[in-house]
Parts: structure tokens; sequence; C-alpha cells
């Protein structure tokens, strides 16, 4: 699947949390939200466009609006937030169909996105912590949630780039016979 392919199956998909996606939808996809949320931190830094204020500058700790801002793309710039926004459905629900291709339930989406939430702020903390040469305040707490990210990071990688099952699987036939609505 070429990286226009892949645009188009995912968006006319967005909504569609059943069957499978080829590796190559899911990769070229992500690179496809990757290039968007780029360009739209460039456009809000070129435009200077007024803050939002969904972020609160007092009350919300640094670290959950970094959570926040990695889980859903929700920052106080506006271009960046309304893509970010935009794109987060299409990307879950490729994330979810990616899963279920390789037989994986979609329900793992939701672990890995609550898991890089709940663990953000205390894998902030504790790398402001190496950065300040502080290691000796990081709890065995901090250590284990930091560990848990690191797993489903890896547990991601692996699953997102393992080959499709072959042949039919629980959730459908393979993503190879898949075609969009023209």
């Amino acid at each position: 699947m070429d990286f226009i392919t892949a645009i188009r199956t995912a968006i006319a998909r967005q909504l569609d949390f059943n069957g499978r996606s080829r590796r190559s939808e899911f990769w070229w996809f992500m690179l496809f939200g990757m290039i968007c949320v780029m360009s739209a931190i460039s456009l809000d830094s070129v435009l200077g466009t007024p803050k939002l204020g969904v972020m609160p500058d007092h009350g919300l700790p640094e670290n959950y609006k970094q959570s926040l801002f990695y889980t859903f793309r929700i920052s106080n710039f506006m271009i960046e937030t309304v893509v970010g926004l935009l794109l987060f459905i299409p990307l879950f629900s490729v994330f979810v169909r990616r899963l279920h291709d390789v037989g994986l339930p979609g329900y793992w989406a939701v672990v890995y996105y609550v898991i890089g939430f709940i663990s953000g702020p205390t894998v902030g903390e504790m790398m402001n912590m190496v950065e300040a040469d502080n290691v000796e305040g990081a709890t065995g707490f901090m250590l284990l949630l930091g560990m848990v990210n690191v797993v489903a990071f890896i547990a991601f990688i692996i699953a997102m780039t393992r080959d499709s099952d072959k042949g039919v699987n629980d959730y459908g036939p393979p993503p190879k016979t898949w075609k969009p609505k023209t």
C-alpha cells in the first residue's frame, strides 16, 4: 500500500474499529499524522496564532499537560490542537485495526494510551531528576511506572511491526482483500 492509498483508506475507515489494517497502512498514516502535526506546530509558530486557553497555566502539573499533549495533541495553540484532535480518531482506529491484523484485541490500544497517560508525568519527572543529577529522589513506584511505560512501548513496536496473520483470523479476512469504496 502506498502513502496516498494508506491516507485515503485510514480516513475512509476512521470510524471503523472492526476488521484489519495492513502494516503499511498503519505506518504510512502515522507518518502522515506526524507531518500534519509538525506542520501545524510550524504554522502556529509562524502565524503567532492566539492561545486557546485549553490548558490552564496553573492548577494542572506540567507533566500532566505533557501527557495530554502527547496522548491527544491538545495544547494551547489553535492549529496544532485542531489538527491533533482531527487526527486522533483515525489514528486510533487504524491502531485498533492493526492490532486486529496481528490477532490481538483492540482494547490493547486503550491500555496503551492509558499507560502512557498515567506514566507520562512520572517518566517526565524522572527525566528531570536525571537532568538535575538527583536520581536518589526516585521512588520504587516511579521506577515501576517508568518500566511499565518502556515495556508498553516495546510491545507496541513489536505488535505494529509484526507480519499480518495469514488467512482469516477472529477479526476478519486479510486486509489485502479490503478495497476502499469509490
